[in-house]
């Protein structure tokens, strides 16, 4: 992530890449960085997280819990839905030879990132009281 943050604009040039820019603006965006931070700050947590405790019952979010490392495992499990993206998906463009496409992701993850530290401090007060701690 660092590195594709850190790379020259002049790496941003068209090589003849029309939809490269395209895409690098698109990426670039607010909307771009809204649509994603709302899936992966909200909306995931919201259907995986809480649906996973809707389906596993009170009676069975209390028996998983009922151990330190059931608590722990559960957790864990609840906390790992609320997360922003790994750094690493920055890698595929960089790997298909488009920095360019990887800087724009690193910049919108960056974005991101800033977004979640609210969200999954807000989720882990949740995570918390679904567990009974």
């Amino acid at each position: 992530l660092g590195a594709s943050l850190l790379s020259a604009r002049a790496d941003d040039t068209d090589h003849g890449q029309g939809s490269n820019q395209s895409l690098q603006q698109r990426l670039e965006s607010w909307r771009a960085v809204a649509v994603v931070a709302a899936a992966r700050l909200l909306i995931l947590p919201t259907i995986a997280g809480l649906g996973l405790c809707h389906l596993m019952g009170p009676a069975g979010v209390a028996k998983s819990a009922s151990t330190t490392v059931g608590r722990a495992m559960m957790f864990q499990l609840l906390f790992q839905t609320c997360l922003p993206t790994a750094c690493t998906c920055v890698l595929i463009p960089q790997f298909l030879g488009q920095p360019d496409i990887g800087s724009a992701m690193a910049r919108m993850q960056a974005k991101v990132y800033l977004l979640a530290v609210p969200c999954s401090c807000l989720w882990l007060a949740e995570w918390l009281r679904q567990i009974g701690e």
